[in-house]
């Protein structure tokens, strides 16, 4: 709510003439970021069946379709050509 209302404040700070307006749907959800602004994409070397695919940096709508894609195939067929070491969470180590 808190978040909801800041933004509701600052439209009305830049579109003065909506205020007052009802709105009937909104959104705002938690943004993921990492320390080097690069995605963790891949599976997590202690847990063998789990795979990793967070941390777009504000970029998760455009990234996913084709993370996704990535992350299907190495689940599926153990590989794929999309997949870079730099993605792996293994970098932190």
């Amino acid at each position: 709510e808190i978040v909801q209302n800041s933004l509701y404040d600052f439209l009305i700070k830049v579109y003065p003439e909506l205020n007052g307006i009802k709105i009937k749907k909104r959104w705002s959800g938690v943004m993921g970021f990492t320390k080097d602004s690069i995605p963790i994409v891949g599976p997590i070397p202690y847990l063998p069946s789990v795979y990793a695919m967070c941390g777009m940096n504000g970029h998760g709508m455009g990234l996913s379709f084709a993370l996704g894609k990535m992350v299907s195939e190495l689940i599926i067929n153990g590989k794929s050509d999309l997949f870079r070491e730099w993605l792996s969470i293994k970098r932190y180590n």
